[in-house]
């Protein structure tokens, strides 16, 4: 159990969108995730982004079609639905 007590999404005005997960206090999920980024040689936010990142994959394979090509990197990215319009 990880005792995420909360999960929010903001979506300020002209900003990026924030997620920010809320720990019971007594949980120990956030120093087990910094002990184990340590040993990676990394931060745990880097972890966390690598977790996320490896959770969705699996959903956005099952959604796959062959890409549309762009004339930009950005153009590509919101043709594929990486980044909106």
């Amino acid at each position: 159990m990880t005792h995420i007590t909360r999960v929010s999404l903001r979506r300020a005005s002209n900003s990026c969108p924030t997620m920010v997960l809320t720990f019971h206090p007594k949980a120990t999920m956030p120093v087990r995730l910094e002990d184990h980024a340590s040993r990676l040689g990394i931060t745990a936010e880097q972890l966390v982004h690598r977790f996320i990142s490896e959770g969705m994959r699996q959903h956005v394979s099952d959604n796959a079609t062959p890409g549309e090509l762009g004339t930009s990197l950005e153009e590509m990215f919101v043709r594929n639905g990486v980044l909106a319009a």
